[in-house]
C-alpha cells in the first residue's frame, strides 16, 4: 500500500514542466477583482447613485419651484391665495403619457413625459375632461417642437411647464376667464 503522508506539490506545473508560482495567480485574481470593483463604482458614479438628494437646500428649491409654478401666469401669489382660500387641490392626469421623437442627431431619440394638472377650482377639472383631446393635441405639437438641449436643463423643463400651462389655459378659458390651473407636475420624464 502507498504511503499516506504524501507530501503535495503546491507547485503549478503546465504539461511542459514550467512551474508557475501560486503568488503571480492570487496577484493575477486580486487584479481582476480590484478591475470589477473599479468598473462598478464608476458606472454608479456616472449613473447618479452617488448623488446626494436629501439636501435641505434642495428641498427649499424644489419648493420655490413649486410655488413659482403655481404662479407662472402673471398673478401675485397673494391674488391666487384669495381666489383659492381653502379650496383643496385637484388634480387631473395626462394619460397616455405623451411619447416622442427627437428630430436631428441629439443624444436622445425619443422623450415620454407624463403630465399632471392641478387646480383648486373643481370648474376647471370638468373643462379639462370635455376639452381633453383638444389639450392634448396642443401639447403634443408644443413637445414636438422642443429641444433636448434645452430639456435637460432645470431652466427648459420649467419653461415647458409654463408654456404648458399657458396652453391649457387658452383652451379653458374659452368659456370663462376665472378658471385657471395652479401647477403643472411632470410625473415622469424619459429621455433616451
Amino acid at each position: 500500500m502507498a504511503e499516506k503522508n504524501e507530501e503535495l506539490d503546491l507547485d503549478i506545473s503546465d504539461g511542459e514542466g514550467v512551474k508557475k508560482s501560486p503568488k503571480k495567480l492570487i496577484l493575477i485574481i486580486v487584479g481582476v477583482i480590484l478591475l470589477i470593483a473599479i468598473s462598478i463604482g464608476a458606472t454608479l458614479f456616472l449613473v447618479g447613485f452617488f448623488d446626494d438628494n436629501t439636501d435641505p437646500e434642495n428641498d427649499d428649491k424644489a419648493k420655490d419651484e413649486t410655488s413659482e409654478t403655481s404662479t407662472i401666469s402673471g398673478e401675485n401669489e397673494a391674488d391666487s391665495e384669495q381666489d383659492d382660500v381653502g379650496a383643496k387641490p385637484h388634480y387631473h392626469t395626462l394619460e397616455p403619457a405623451f411619447v416622442l421623437n427627437f428630430e436631428g442627431k441629439s443624444p436622445a431619440r425619443y422623450m415620454q413625459i407624463a403630465i399632471a394638472l392641478m387646480s383648486k377650482q373643481e370648474a376647471t377639472l370638468a373643462e379639462l375632461e370635455k376639452h381633453a383631446p383638444v389639450i392634448r393635441n396642443r401639447i403634443l405639437l408644443l413637445l414636438s417642437n422642443q429641444k433636448y438641449v434645452e430639456l435637460i436643463t432645470p431652466e427648459g423643463k420649467k419653461k415647458l411647464k409654463l408654456e404648458i400651462k399657458e396652453t391649457v389655459e387658452k383652451v379653458i378659458q374659452k368659456k370663462s376667464k376665472k378658471l385657471h390651473i395652479n401647477a403643472v407636475y411632470f410625473t415622469s420624464f424619459i429621455m433616451q
